[in-house]
């Protein structure tokens, strides 16, 4: 079992590496995410790209506890981060969790984006 600061770092690791496969999608959830941002003209691949150059500027994410029943089984805890985006006054919400732990493959999952409220 790793500590919340070791699960942070592959976090953040998973998601400034170049390679993609480390930062991916939930399907349904970009798929809803795609037709929700369009007309802002934001699109999933824009939410990673954003991401990951708000993570490689040194800006902060939250790591939360999960407390949804529908996820507790998956997860302990999730993570968040508020973009600023000009397009979206309040910034942009996006949640994320580590959907694989292996420290020479960590997988962040984006499961969720939208305009923050």
């Amino acid at each position: 079992m790793m500590t919340p600061e070791e699960e942070m770092e592959l976090v953040l690791h998973a998601i400034r590496e170049t390679a993609s496969g480390y930062l991916i999608w939930e399907r349904r959830e970009e798929n809803r995410v795609r037709r929700e941002l369009t007309p802002q003209n934001i699109t999933s691949e824009a939410v990673r790209f954003l991401l990951q150059d708000f993570v490689r500027s040194g800006n902060p994410i939250e790591a939360r506890k999960e407390e949804r029943p529908h996820w507790m089984d998956r997860r302990e805890r999730w993570y968040c981060a508020i973009i600023p985006i000009d397009k979206l006054a309040n910034g942009l919400f996006v949640e994320f969790w580590l959907m694989n732990d292996e420290p020479d493959n960590p997988i962040v999952e984006i499961v969720n984006a939208h305009p923050e409220r």
